[in-house]
């Protein structure tokens, strides 16, 4: 997990978009409140528990508010026609946007018709009722009069669209700013076989690898009543073994809240099926918008159908698919684009912001809202080296201080031996005056070593005590370092920089693109080296050092091992 998904994970969930979005225009300069009170975003909204959904993107000119990817640009009259599906299918239709044929027919009334089925005049169809989201009483696959009866049965909902099954293939394109910028691909929730393991545990271990996922962790395969009847459907039960490398699916709906996969296929489609993505979120005057497009190819020709619209669309799947590398922070940064175009570049490109420090703000029940920092032009990071002979206590302490005074953010490394680093992230004049302004206050302090890094940052004042006075003077450690850190001479750098230290211990390669390391030695002399790791050489970019204590001893001396397979 890199550092950017690690601070997504932080907004896992009902956040995550907001906080996505947030993020992109917090890079940008923006100023960026979250709100406690839904009455001053009327707008976007009229929830009465916004949880971190709730925020506004300002320049100090203009001030534009979002409920999770949903911002005020988005009319109310947009947004309704979205959810219903009955009008997004008459306004697709009155712009020429390919989608099904479908009618519109009263819950009661359908089940009462015992010719529905037939009228219809499709082999196969969709029923789903006219407003709903994530899925809801949604039911494919409907092929007889009395599979459609089961189906309007478990519909608790007025009014109906039957729809004309299309087989192809579905794909969620998202629409930002008049283009596509992210397209992701949803297979229904499924697992493969290993030849020795029941479905019962292949959806254990996958809902191990979903709980890891920033987007998908809270949309985990649920062993409910649905998935349980579909199985036995299929002639299988949460005993069976199915053979090495058989797919099992665990529903006919590719539907990610019902525990579907997600996989990244921007690079994949169409031109053309970009194209009617980009007309139906114009049929619907929705600027930025989630669509839902299956693409059908019939004697060499494709055929693209719009099934649904949403104005409100989770972007985290673009983010973070199951499969594929996912499209970074590009929607986001897309959306926020689109409100602000002179906005298109960033001022910090891995600063970002502590969502635990927004979600605890608004717990307080006394804030109308929290604010965040805003980055300014003109900053730059920061690293000091630098020792004192006062305790831990008093140069972190003033250290934590004098940085908020003179508006820098940055974190505080304490080491053993009146050893200190500082990362700060400031304009130069403000750098300047910390420094200036520490000498002052702790006469003894020395400069050893500056210079800038190039590791993420987060825009928060904190302390890291790499070394307790109570721990005994010599350790050993385990790092995990995750980045750009294979192919860089991260190992032979870490092995000339462990020598200089006398620090004993080996490094090698992993097959999982990380690089592994033993450490043992002095104590602060090895917290010093793992802070040096996280910058690394030159050509590495160190995305997180993971720490864990070991009761190995390495030889004496640094040796470089060779790759190890990763686990």
């Amino acid at each position: 997990m890199n550092y950017f998904s690690r601070k997504a994970f932080e907004a896992r969930g009902v956040s995550l978009c907001a906080y996505l979005i947030a993020l992109a225009g917090f890079q940008r300069g923006l100023r960026i409140t979250f709100y406690n009170d839904p009455q001053l975003t009327t707008k976007v909204t009229t929830a009465s528990d916004p949880r971190g959904t709730i925020f506004s993107l300002s320049d100090d000119k203009d001030v534009y508010f979002f409920l999770r990817s949903r911002g005020s640009l988005t009319s109310k009259e947009a947004h309704k026609s979205s959810i219903n599906k009955w009008k997004t299918k008459e306004l697709l239709l009155n712009a020429g946007v390919g989608t099904p044929k479908g009618i519109m027919v009263e819950t009661g009334k359908a089940l009462e018709d015992d010719e529905l089925f037939a009228s219809f005049g499709c082999r196969e169809v969709v029923v789903k009722p006219v407003s709903g989201s994530l899925g809801k009483g949604v039911t494919t696959g409907i092929k007889s009069q009395e599979e459609l009866v089961d189906a309007l049965g478990n519909i608790q909902t007025r009014r109906v669209v039957l729809e004309e099954h299309v087989e192809g293939v579905e794909y969620r394109y998202y629409v930002a700013g008049g283009r596509v910028v992210a397209v992701t691909g949803r297979e229904a929730a499924n697992v493969v076989g290993d030849g020795t393991s029941t479905i019962r545990t292949l959806i254990m271990s996958k809902n191990k690898i979903r709980a890891r996922n920033p987007h998908l962790s809270s949309r985990k395969i649920k062993l409910d009543k649905s998935t349980l009847s579909f199985l036995q459907l299929h002639g299988h039960d949460l005993s069976t073994v199915p053979a090495k490398d058989e797919k099992i699916y665990l529903s006919s709906a590719a539907n990610l809240s019902r525990g579907g996969d997600s996989i990244d296929a921007t690079h994949i489609v169409s031109e053309q099926s970009k194209e009617a993505a980009v007309a139906a979120a114009r049929a619907l005057n929705i600027p930025n918008a989630g669509v839902d497009i299956i693409n059908v190819v019939r004697d060499g020709v494709e055929y693209n159908y719009v099934i649904e619209l949403n104005s409100q669309a989770h972007i985290g799947s673009h983010s973070f698919p199951m499969k594929g590398d996912g499209q970074g922070n590009k929607v986001a940064e897309a959306i926020v684009e689109s409100y602000f175009p002179e906005r298109t570049e960033k001022i910090i490109e891995d600063a970002f912001f502590d969502f635990s420090y927004v979600k605890n703000g608004l717990g307080t029940g006394g804030l109308s809202g929290v604010s965040l920092p805003v980055l300014r032009e003109g900053m730059v990071k920061k690293r000091l080296k630098l020792s004192s002979p006062h305790s831990p206590a008093v140069v972190t302490r003033h250290s934590e201080k004098i940085m908020k005074q003179t508006g820098c953010f940055g974190e505080v490394h304490s080491f053993g031996g009146g050893m200190f680093h500082m990362r700060l992230l400031a304009e130069e004049t403000n750098a300047a005056r910390f420094k200036e302004q520490l000498v002052k206050k702790l006469e003894d302090i020395e400069i050893l070593e500056e210079g800038g890094f190039t590791s993420p940052i987060d825009t928060t004042v904190r302390v890291v005590n790499h070394v307790d006075d109570s721990e005994p003077n010599l350790r050993s450690s385990r790092l995990i370092v995750r980045g750009k850190v294979q192919g860089v001479g991260y190992r032979k750098w870490l092995k000339s920089a462990a020598m200089k230290k006398s620090v004993d211990g080996w490094v090698r390669n992993r097959s999982d693109g990380a690089v592994e390391a033993i450490l043992s030695g002095n104590a602060s002399q090895i917290a010093e080296l793992i802070e040096e790791c996280r910058e690394g050489p030159r050509r590495s970019y160190v995305d997180q050092v993971l720490i864990k204590p070991t009761k190995i001893t390495p030889k004496s001396g640094f040796r470089v091992r060779s790759t190890r397979e990763s686990f």
